[in-house]
């Protein structure tokens, strides 16, 4: 019952700023239209790219090795400073690399945007390593997410609508967020190159699990245009939304899934395992049903320049589901003893894509779309197994698993029912209300009674609050 509290408190945040990361970013890709989002975002591709290189494994390193640490900010900000120190070195690498390749332009706003990303992902992994996801959720999601908007508004009232403007709007909401937190918990210049050294398997399982995805976008330009990156990202971008509930439950696990270990209670890891991986499923579910059922009238709705992409948005959105549930399995294995397993699923994946890209070629707009989605499912069965091997512990009870599907086929019936609603407006409304629905009733006639009784609970305290 404690993980699900300590869930939901962070997940309510993550889930305000997902929606307001998904207004901004549909907006955006609205207003500004595909050849002008596509191309933000196929620069966007080169800075995700660059901080898979240069976060060097420490976003992880904190979660699981901070709670052993008497004095936490004097470890941040020692991983900050040697974190910092390994960046700047890396620059004239990378400056090397581009220079030919990218406007100057372009290249110097990549260059921010993924140092701040590595502050922004050590801010988040300080939080969690400590135990307070919520307050990491409250600012790097939600908080975040509010700023963009506000500077993306401003943007327009003052017309300008040029690329740099919308990679400027992400710059400055990192520098608000990110900001008063380095100012109360940066101390003196310490580098510390052992906690790298300690991270390597974590840095190495980053590289193989990341940099295909992260480049993908860049990749996307070969197989078409700008428009057809836009469709990309946008499509990443709503399935994100899914995978973001879904990483705030394996970021809230992930320390205790470490102190189980610590105690080799592998009956608590089965436990907290489950636990998580359900009410994951409870949440993304009917939001991955809806979306998916519904992918042509989201694309219509952003314009004309995204017509066309539906197996693309459809193949992320499948992607990202069968992610959150199987759970946070690799994220059991990276805080046990099986991190190198982490490492060959990431290998099995990146040449799984690579060889799904050599297949297809550039016949299809939708190959970068498909290997990133198959890829991903079959990693994710791959490490379901490998907790049954190593653990033997599972996702879901059988009970559960046969309550989970007659949900599911609940969900579809009805999401199919509303797909022919012709009004947008009336049409979001009903399926917000009915996905609101769908969760309640998840939890409500669970086969597990701690799901019971803390949407019983939940309900209570709403109830006491409004009167």
């Amino acid at each position: 019952m404690n993980i699900i509290k300590n869930s939901f408190r962070s997940f309510i945040w993550n889930l305000m700023g997902a929606m307001l990361g998904f207004i901004f970013q549909v907006y955006s890709a609205k207003v500004l239209g595909a050849k002008i989002y596509g191309e933000a975002n196929y620069y966007l591709g080169y800075a995700a790219t660059i901080t898979i290189f240069t976060c060097f494994g420490l976003q992880t390193f904190l979660p699981k090795y901070l709670h052993q640490y008497k004095d936490k900010e004097n470890i941040f900000s020692d991983v900050f400073w040697t974190c910092t120190m390994l960046y700047a070195i890396a620059i004239p690498i990378i400056w090397f690399m581009l220079k030919n390749e990218i406007n100057l332009c372009a290249l110097i706003l990549i260059l921010i945007v993924a140092y701040l990303s590595i502050v922004a992902e050590l801010f988040t992994a300080y939080y969690i390593g400590i135990g307070k996801t919520q307050i990491a959720m409250f600012k790097r999601r939600f908080l975040y997410s509010l700023i963009n908007i506000i500077l993306l508004l401003l943007m327009l009232i003052l017309a300008l609508t040029k690329y740099y403007y919308y990679i400027l709007c992400i710059i400055l909401s990192y520098i608000a967020i990110l900001t008063p937190f380095l100012l109360k918990h940066l101390k003196k210049i310490h580098i510390n190159l052992s906690f790298v050294f300690k991270s390597m398997n974590f840095y190495i399982i980053q590289i193989v699990y990341g940099v295909y995805f992260s480049y993908s976008k860049v990749l996307q330009k070969s197989f078409g245009t700008f428009e057809s990156v836009a469709v990309l990202s946008i499509s990443i971008t709503l399935s994100s939304l899914i995978a973001m509930l879904g990483d705030n439950f394996a970021k809230v696990s992930m320390s205790e899934f470490a102190k189980a270990w610590e105690k080799r209670d592998i009956k608590q890891l089965g436990e907290i395992y489950k636990t998580t991986t359900r009410i994951n499923c409870y949440l993304v579910l009917p939001i991955a049903m809806c979306a998916i059922l519904n992918s042509k009238k989201i694309l219509e709705f952003l314009g004309k320049g995204y017509l066309g992409g539906e197996v693309i948005l459809s193949l992320m959105l499948f992607s990202q589901f069968i992610n959150s549930f199987t759970g946070p399995n690799g994220t059991i294995l990276t805080m046990t003893k099986y991190s190198n397993y982490e490492i060959f699923n990431g290998i099995v994946k990146l040449i799984s894509s690579v060889i799904m890209v050599a297949l297809l070629n550039k016949k299809y707009v939708w190959t970068i779309a498909f290997s990133l989605a198959m890829s991903e499912v079959l990693v994710n069965i791959l490490k379901t197994f490998q907790l049954k091997l190593k653990f033997n512990i599972y996702p879901y009870s059988f009970k559960n698993l046969i309550y989970i599907l007659i949900i599911g086929v609940g969900e579809f019936v009805f999401f199919c029912f509303t797909k022919n609603i012709k009004n947008f407006y009336l049409w979001g409304l009903g399926n917000g209300v009915a996905i609101l629905s769908f969760c309640y009733i998840s939890f409500k006639f669970s086969t597990e009674q701690e799901d019971k009784v803390f949407i019983q609970n939940l309900k209570s305290k709403f109830i006491r609050k409004a009167y």
